[in-house]
């Protein structure tokens, strides 16, 4: 019975998924957000799994929620 081999990444040569540079990262939540890419085919794309790409975008809504928010609490305060 012949048995397929898939090409997997291996531990040694696979790329350490925090030492993305933010830019990369930033494109990749871009490409999904735009609808141009599914999350899991972004992660198939970037030999990136799923998860990582879900809590990228978890911490990048966060941070524009935040940013907003705080703009928003700057303009409502008056001089009183």
């Amino acid at each position: 019975m012949a048995t397929k081999s898939k090409d997997k990444t291996k531990i040694a040569t696979r790329k350490p998924w925090g030492r993305l540079s933010d830019d990369l990262k930033e494109k990749i939540i871009c490409e999904i957000k735009s609808s141009m890419l599914s999350q899991r085919a972004a992660g198939r794309k970037y030999g990136l799994p799923s998860s990582t790409i879900g809590k990228w975008m978890g911490k990048h809504n966060l941070a524009i929620l935040f940013h907003s928010k705080a703009s928003y609490e700057l303009s409502a305060m008056n001089e009183n």
